[in-house]
């Protein structure tokens, strides 16, 4: 356990996965309120939709990382292949 909370620490001081703790401490917020029915409807709802569109934002992150590392690896195979066959050959 103290591993775990070693390397959110980490992590957040590294400034990685910010949006995806928000998610857990805010869901873990809504599920303890919701429990012990603390909280009207309408503000969970919010929170909700909140939390949505952190989701969202980061699925988006991931996917510009996922096609900057796409281009990249295209970059180093084009300058791997020949343009012009070799006379040596």
């Amino acid at each position: 356990m103290i591993e775990v909370i070693r390397r959110t620490l980490t992590d957040l001081k590294q400034g990685k996965y910010v949006e995806s703790y928000i998610i857990i401490f805010l869901t873990l917020v809504i599920i303890t309120i919701d429990i012990f029915n603390l909280s009207q409807q309408d503000w969970l709802n919010e929170v909700t939709l909140a939390l949505l569109a952190l989701l969202a934002y980061g699925q988006m992150e991931s996917r510009r990382a996922t096609e900057q590392i796409i281009r990249e690896n295209q970059k180093k195979a084009n300058a791997l292949l020949l343009k012009t066959y070799p006379e040596t050959f």
